[in-house]
C-alpha cells in the first residue's frame, strides 16, 4: 500500500483466545500516520554565463505536500535568497570579481522534504557562475 498523500488512519487491535478462537469484544485503537516520500529534488539547470549579481532560480516544485528549501552551499557571503521555499525565487548578492578578474562559482542546494519530515530528504545542487565585470579601456580619438 503506497498512499499518494500523507494520511492518518486508526486501526483496532483485538485479542484472540488461542483455545476457543474467539476475539475480545473490545479492541484497542492504534493510530498510524503515513508520510509520503517526495519526488527527487530538481534544482534546475546550471547557470554558467551570469553577467550580474542576481538571478532567478528554476527548480521543480516539491509534490505530495512536502516542502522545498533553497540554501547556499558555498561560498557564503552576502547572498540573499528572497523566498527560500519558492522553486523560482530570486537570488541577489552573488559575488562578482573585479574587471578582468576570474569568474566566481556559487553552489545553491534545493532540498525536498516530506510533509511530516519523516522521510529522508532529497537534494540537488545548481551551479551559478558569475563572470567578472568587463574591462573598460579609455579610448582616445585619433
Amino acid at each position: 500500500f503506497t498512499p499518494t498523500t500523507s494520511a492518518t488512519a486508526t486501526y483496532y487491535a483485538f485479542t484472540r483466545n488461542t483455545t476457543t478462537g474467539c476475539f475480545s469484544a473490545t479492541g484497542r485503537a492504534v493510530t498510524q500516520t503515513q508520510d509520503v516520500i517526495p519526488t527527487a529534488a530538481a534544482a534546475g539547470p546550471d547557470q554558467p554565463l551570469l553577467c550580474g549579481t542576481s538571478t532567478t532560480m528554476a527548480a521543480t516544485a516539491v509534490n505530495n505536500g512536502g516542502t522545498g528549501t533553497w540554501s547556499v552551499v558555498g561560498p557564503v557571503g552576502t547572498i540573499v535568497i528572497t523566498s527560500p521555499n519558492s522553486p523560482t525565487t530570486t537570488v541577489t548578492g552573488l559575488p562578482q570579481d573585479v574587471p578582468g578578474g576570474a569568474a566566481i562559482v556559487t553552489t545553491l542546494r534545493w532540498t525536498a522534504t516530506s510533509a511530516l519530515g519523516v522521510c529522508t530528504p532529497s537534494t540537488d545542487d545548481v551551479i551559478l557562475t558569475v563572470n567578472p565585470r568587463p574591462v573598460v579601456n579609455n579610448l582616445t580619438p585619433i
